[in-house]
């Protein structure tokens, strides 16, 4: 159960200090509280084995979640309640608002700024009673020192007993804030009557994160570390002589605009414009202590293999967490983190475009236009503690165990409060030390300013204003649009190698390289005031109805192909092998064969795969969509009115299909098994007076 209260109050005014000057101004508060209440709230972990200990341990009392591979189509779990699924977040923000316009000959000049301060007082738990992994690794023999790409199973591996990882959290409680500061100024100069310049800047500036108790930490990959004597350790904000910043601030955001419009002929147009649009928005970011990194957010984990596809001796599910536990504030040595580094980049984008516009009739407008854009520093969550992929000709010896580097004279571990690699043995994992980091595991840098991406698209509209009871908008578009990185929340593909992203370079995820799009509003020309029908009983029966429509014809987006990775380099991962095209012919496409999948296998070990990202030219289904309506609006008296709505969405009823299944060891593989998005018909009758 999820319960929310938001509360808004807003105050503007409208200020003429003289005929040519005029200011507006702005200000609004706005509070938000949200919870959860999950149904396995005060689940007692030990009625499944568990020790007390672990039970201590717990944030909430909440059922656990168990992931077993292979039991879905997904992969995905089948027990237990996701992520932060138990949570309670009070958001506050306070935003100031001051625009001024002044008209001085042919410029008219507006500027103003804007302030703005949110603060998330969130408890957002991520793994309060655990994550339990179970994948193909421990029964995907035949041999111990040798995995396979087909074989295992994830329900056989749970029934084995131990899990392949599993891990606990303890989150902090945060009361997180940022301000953002705007300003602009734009001048609107008209050059000549057929002529028109614009031209403008802004600068933008959002705060790093702060926190009113400190609970924040970032990577600095130039500080030793003293246990490893390795560079590369988390810090504490407000600490130690450091900031209470996570990062250096980035203040040089200023973002130029410039647009022409030119009527070179009579009733056309020319327009051409370009501009920088930064995006120093949270993009999400404030909803949990997971997403503004660790060190204060401590997770215990513990990995159960020995040697390759082999468990520890002894090794249950019960004990599988039976280590040290990580207590906050942690520089989390020996264990993979999220966390924000000390650079800070803002991502923009840039944007340019190209327009013809020309009035055919005096209610018909016809526009060609070209639209561009290019992404940069795109954020995205990336390892950058992953193994080079050079190193991928060492073959077993990746897996191999050698003397750990990491021990007292003795020969015990120093580091004992991470599995990482199998650190806190006297044996390390060879692949290990290969890491930049040796000393920790994954590294992901919070929103990494990484990603690219280039948009090219050339639109075909028509507007036809309201004229003999018909308005009309009809607009075609046919375009690509590559990037690096996958979207962070609605992405469907992932990395092949975080230190190469070249690699990754495809068409994106989202691309829709052809959409059609039409809506359209018809008053029937009878009854009152119209054309035919003015007077007597048809005219009460027939008059006042109107119908309108939204047509959607999208092609389909990349299909993506995912296979099993089996590079033995912590954090790369591997395309499919593409053996020839996968696309069919005319005619033979269909449900139960979407591709030939014969065309895809899983790489050999130890390599990378040949594969794009997403496939250019293999696209799943598209959409076709109709959503239509029909309404009369009767008037009973002066002041009362009486509406009739009956609305039809997907009218003729086009099934919406689910992306075909991608990954190679599927046994759906190449098939559509999913859809959605039948049709709806609701009524409805409105009074007003």
């Amino acid at each position: 159960m999820i319960e929310s209260h938001p509360r808004t109050a807003v105050l503007s005014d409208t200020i003429t200090f003289r005929p040519d000057l005029v200011g507006e101004f702005r200000a609004s508060i706005t509070r938000n509280v949200s919870q959860t209440h999950p149904r396995s709230a005060g689940f007692d972990l030990t009625q499944l084995g568990f020790p007390q200990s672990l039970k201590d341990h717990e944030e909430a009392l909440i059922f656990p979640r168990f992931e077993i591979t292979d039991l879905n189509n997904s992969g995905s779990a089948v027990l237990g309640p996701d992520r932060a699924s138990f949570f309670f977040d009070a958001e506050f923000a306070e935003q100031f608002q001051g625009h001024v316009t002044w008209v001085r000959g042919n410029h008219t000049i507006k500027s103003g700024g804007d302030f703005t301060f949110t603060a998330f007082n969130v408890n957002r738990p991520e793994r309060p009673s655990g994550l339990f992994n179970f994948t193909r690794a421990f029964t995907q023999g035949p041999l111990s020192s040798n995995s396979s790409t087909t074989a295992g199973y994830g329900f056989a591996t749970f029934l084995l007993g131990p899990p392949t990882s599993a891990s606990i959290t303890a989150d902090p409680t945060l009361a997180a804030s940022q301000k953002f500061y705007s300003f602009y100024v734009n001048d609107e100069w008209k050059v000549r009557r057929n002529l028109t310049l614009t031209l403008g800047v802004r600068w933008e500036y959002q705060t790093p994160w702060t926190d009113r108790f400190n609970q924040l930490a970032y990577f600095d990959p130039n500080i030793v570390e003293p246990l490893s004597k390795k560079n590369g350790l988390l810090r504490f904000v407000g600490r130690d002589g450091n900031s209470r910043y996570q990062s250096i601030p980035d203040k040089n955001n200023f973002a130029p605009r410039v647009g022409v419009a030119w009527q070179f002929r009579q009733n056309t147009v020319l327009r051409l414009g370009y501009g920088i649009f930064y995006y120093p928005g949270s993009g999400g970011i404030g909803s949990g202590s997971s997403d503004l990194g660790a060190g204060f957010l401590a997770t215990t984990s513990s990995q159960s293999l020995a040697i390759s596809n082999t468990p520890n001796a002894g090794a249950t599910l019960a004990n599988s967490l039976n280590v040290p536990f990580v207590i906050p504030p942690s520089t989390l040595v020996g264990n993979s983190l999220t966390t924000a580094y000390p650079i800070w980049v803002t991502p923009f984008n840039q944007q340019w475009n190209l327009s013809i516009q020309r009035m055919l009739t005096k209610d018909t407008l016809l526009e060609v236009a070209y639209i561009g854009s290019r992404g940069e520093h795109i954020w995205i969550n990336r390892n950058l503690n992953a193994v080079s992929a050079s190193n991928i000709t060492l073959g077993t010896t990746l897996d191999s165990l050698v003397p750990n580097p990491f021990v007292d004279a003795n020969g015990n571990p120093l580091i004992t409060t991470g599995s990482a690699g199998r650190i806190n043995q006297r044996t390390i994992t060879y692949s290990q030390l290969l890491r930049p980091f040796p000393q920790y595991g994954d590294i992901t840098r919070f929103r990494d300013p990484a990603g690219d991406s280039i948009y090219h698209g050339a639109t075909l509209r028509i507007n036809r204003r309201m004229a003999t009871g018909l308005t009309l908008q009809v607009a075609y578009t046919a375009s690509k649009l590559m990037d690096n990185v996958t979207e962070r929340f609605s992405g469907r593909s992932s990395f092949i190698d975080p230190n190469n992203l070249s690699l990754s370079r495809s068409v994106s995820d989202e691309d829709r390289s052809q959409v059609f799009q039409t809506n359209y509003v018809y008053q029937f020309p009878f009854g009152k005031g119209q054309r035919w029908l003015r007077k007597g009983l048809l005219s009460s029966l027939l008059g006042n109805w109107q119908t309108s429509g939204v047509v959607s014809l999208l092609k389909g987006r990349p299909v993506i192909i995912t296979a099993t990775a089996a590079t033995h380099l912590p954090g790369v991962g591997a395309t499919a092998v593409r053996l020839y095209s996968p696309v069919l012919p005319a005619g033979q496409q269909s449900l139960d064969r979407w591709f030939d999948t014969k065309a895809f296998m899983n790489p050999a070990p130890f390599t990378l795969g040949n594969d794009s990202r997403t496939q250019p030219n293999l696209r799943g289904p598209g959409e076709q969509n109709f959503n239509l309506s029909l309404s009369r609006s009767q008037r009973i008296k002066e002041s009362v009115n009486l509406q009739f709505r009956a609305e039809f969405f997907n009218a003729l009823n086009h099934p919406r299909y689910g992306e075909p299944v991608g990954n190679v060891n599927d046994n759906n593989f190449g098939k559509i098994i999913t859809g959605s998005n039948p049709r709806q018909i609701q009524f409805g009758l409105r009074l007003s007076f």
